[in-house]
């Protein structure tokens, strides 16, 4: 949400005029300034990528629908750059980087999923998943076996957890 509202400002100090008040746009400015560094310093990493993506597909729109390469490539150099110095300066992304790195290496190479944030997550989702394949069509599963299910899974196939969690996902939730 706060990507999204990063957008709306930007989308609308790009507007000719003003719909409430004169100071609008230093208002838009401001706010969308703020957010942005908000993302940076609270934001967990599905903040972030969904902040550069779209970051990313609005340098795309600039380029090829107005037109605008040089704007937009001298935009992108200017976001790497600030990408760049947030994830040299910042210890706390560079401390979000370096474990989803991690987490996903642990993964990839079998290891322990305790006490690792990201693998947990994608344990679950199969979890979920394969909940979902072995449920009823018709009926599903519902919200009170869900977690005596994935606790099985779990224990069953994932004997080191020491915490199973259930899906952070809502969807497959």
């Amino acid at each position: 949400m706060i990507v999204f509202a990063c957008y709306v400002a930007y989308f609308l100090f790009q507007q000719e005029g003003f719909l409430f008040f004169k100071d609008e746009k230093k208002a838009l400015l401001i706010g969308g300034v703020f957010l942005f560094i908000f993302l940076h310093v609270f934001s967990v990493r599905s903040g972030l990528l969904a902040l550069y993506t779209m970051l990313l597909m609005e340098l795309v729109r600039i380029a090829f629908q107005k037109k605008q390469i040089k704007t937009a490539l001298i935009a992108g150099l200017l976001f790497v750059v600030i990408g760049g110095l947030t994830m040299y300066l910042s210890p706390t992304v560079s401390n979000k980087i370096a474990n989803t790195t991690q987490d996903l290496s642990n993964y990839k190479n079998n290891g322990s999923a305790n006490n690792q944030s990201l693998s947990s997550r994608i344990i679950s989702y199969k979890n979920a998943l394969k909940i979902a394949n072995e449920s009823s069509i018709w009926f599903g599963c519902g919200l009170g076996d869900l977690d005596d299910l994935n606790q099985e899974i779990f224990s069953r196939d994932y004997p080191d957890v020491s915490k199973p969690i259930d899906p952070h996902n809502q969807f497959l939730y």
